[in-house]
Order: structure tokens, then C-alpha cells, then sequence
């Protein structure tokens, strides 16, 4: 499911008004926590209580999102929004922990993480040499000024956050990946890539599992699922199982589908698109919605 709303200038600055207020949610807990430990519980409280409230109602709506794909809409886009930065703020924390990693290395030169702030950024560009990135969020535009001060290429997808990833964006991000792995360095090692959403786990996953599938696994997007769930424990299993995949899969991988599955299968809506010679439609349409941050480079 792609973004339900229009992107005007008007509701991009809406949706950092929310990502701003997911922040100053992240940012508060901490000093309320402090407060009420200092003694002084009224400030505390007075600190925690609209934020905390705004924590928990996102928090459940993404548990009632859980078990399953839904369809998108206002609240879904704006919970995306929301629960950005505390998202963020949480995968770092537990990485610092040591509980998991924010970005794991799934194939050698293909890293497969969470949104990446400027720290994150900074070192999987100097640290790792990425080059490539396949941003899978709506909700966050990536940290472009250091993209196109280090000459990274930013392709950019705008999948909502808690939904699929449509066919046609499942598409169009394997080809940008092939197109960057053909531009091999002068040792042949293809450029390294990091594929992104807000935690790693979902959207990131489909893309990466789709690519893998294509370039190495002959096609079985469910070994290449595998071959990431091992490499990153968090990541979904079970991506692979998902109507759009499925239909890659089958359409464009030469995989067949399961017949029980048939019944089942949703192909997404195709866009109607201009073909560029060389390239596919799917990747010309991305290309050609103009939008800020889309593809950098």
C-alpha cells in the first residue's frame, strides 16, 4: 500500500509536524523519568502525560497491526509519521544494549537495516563504502545533504509503513539494485548497498529478499527469506508469503505458486508508464514522479 494522500507541500509539512512530535515524545520520556526520580513528580508527570498518552495510542495501533497485512489510510500514514523518531530511538538503544543490531551484512556488500539518522549514515558510508541506498519509507526522507555530500545514490520508494510492498515498487527497486551491482568497482566487487525502512524488519525485507531471490537464489524468494532471517534475527520470515511477492515471484522470477495459494494471490494495480529504452516501466515511473530525495545521484 502506497501512501493513501497526495504529496503537497502542505501535507509534507503536516507529516513533520507529527515526525516532530514523535521526537519531542522520545525526547520528554527521559526528562519526565528524571523528574519524578529528582522528587519532583508533579513537573514529571506534567511532562510525561500528553506524551506518554501519544506513545500508547500508537503503540496499540500498531499491535492491532500485528498477524497481518492491513489496508492503509489517514491513521496508518500519520502513525508512521509518529512513531518515527521513537522508533529510531528505541532499535539504537537496544543496539547499544547489544540486544541486536541496527543494520546487519545479509550477503556481503548487501546491508539490510533500520532508518539511518547521520551517525548510522556516517558509518555505513565510511566504515562499509556504501554507495547505494534503497530507502522503503514514506515517513522519512533519509539523510540527504550527506548522501550528495558523499555521492551516495538515494532510490527512494515511499511505502507506508504496516503494508505491503506494492509489485510494481518490489520491481522497480530490484532493477535499480541490478543497474547499481553492474556498476562494479575496478577490483569487480559489485558497490555495496543498504536496503532501508524504519526498523529493518518488513519493508526492507521484501526488497532485499526479492533482490536476493533474483541474483542468487534462481528465483526462490523463500531461500532467499531464509538466507536474511539468518543473517538478521529480527527480520520477518515470512515476506516471501505475501500476495506481491508472490506475484514476483511467479511473473517475473519464473517461480511457480503455490496451488493453495492461488486463491489468494492480490496483484497490485500496475501504473500506466512510459517505457525508457534500457530500463523497466516500473523504475521509469519512479523516476519520473520528480520528487524530492526520490533518486539521488
Amino acid at each position: 500500500m502506497e501512501c493513501p494522500l497526495p504529496v503537497t507541500p502542505g501535507l509534507q509539512h503536516v507529516g513533520k509536524g507529527l515526525s516532530l512530535l514523535g521526537l519531542a515524545a522520545t525526547v520528554a520520556v527521559p526528562q519526565g523519568a528524571v523528574l519524578v526520580g529528582l522528587g519532583r513528580v508533579g513537573q514529571g508527570v506534567a511532562v510525561l502525560a500528553p506524551m506518554l498518552t501519544l506513545l500508547v495510542v500508537a503503540a496499540y495501533y500498531i499491535k492491532l497491526q500485528k498477524g497481518g497485512l492491513r489496508q492503509g489510510g489517514w491513521s496508518t500514514w500519520a502513525v508512521a509519521r509518529l512513531t518515527l523518531w521513537p522508533t529510531v530511538a528505541w532499535n539504537y538503544f537496544r543496539h547499544l544494549l547489544g540486544e541486536r543490531m541496527y543494520y546487519d551484512e545479509v550477503r556481503p556488500g548487501v546491508f539490510v537495516g533500520g532508518a539511518p539518522f547521520h551517525l548510522i549514515a556516517s558509518e555505513l558510508v565510511l566504515k562499509h563504502k556504501v554507495r547505494a541506498v534503497v530507502n522503503c519509507c514514506e515517513e522519512y526522507a533519509g539523510t540527504e545533504a550527506l548522501y550528495e555530500k558523499m555521492g551516495v545514490r538515494q532510490f527512494r520508494l515511499r511505502c507506508l509503513d504496516f503494508c505491503d510492498v506494492p509489485l510494481d515498487k518490489i520491481i522497480a527497486s530490484v532493477d535499480y539494485l541490478c543497474e547499481e551491482v553492474a556498476g562494479a568497482s575496478a577490483d569487480g566487487a559489485p558497490p555495496p548497498v543498504y536496503i532501508h525502512c524504519k526498523s529493518g524488519k518488513g519493508r526492507a525485507v521484501t526488497v532485499a529478499t526479492a533482490y536476493l531471490a533474483k541474483q542468487y537464489h534462481a528465483g526462490n524468494t523463500q531461500a532467499a527469506n531464509a538466507e536474511i532471517k539468518k543473517a538478521r534475527p529480527t527480520a520477518f520470515a515470512n515476506v516471501y508469503q505475501r500476495p506481491a511477492m508472490r506475484d514476483f515471484a511467479s511473473q517475473h522470477l519464473g517461480h511457480p505458486v503455490d496451488r493453495e495459494d492461488i486463491a489468494d494471490r492480490v496483484v497490485s494495480p500496475r501504473n500506466n508508464v512510459e517505457r525508457r529504452p534500457g530500463g523497466s516501466p516500473q523504475l521509469t515511473a519512479l523516476v519520473r514522479e520528480g520528487s524530492k530525495g526520490n533518486l539521488k545521484g
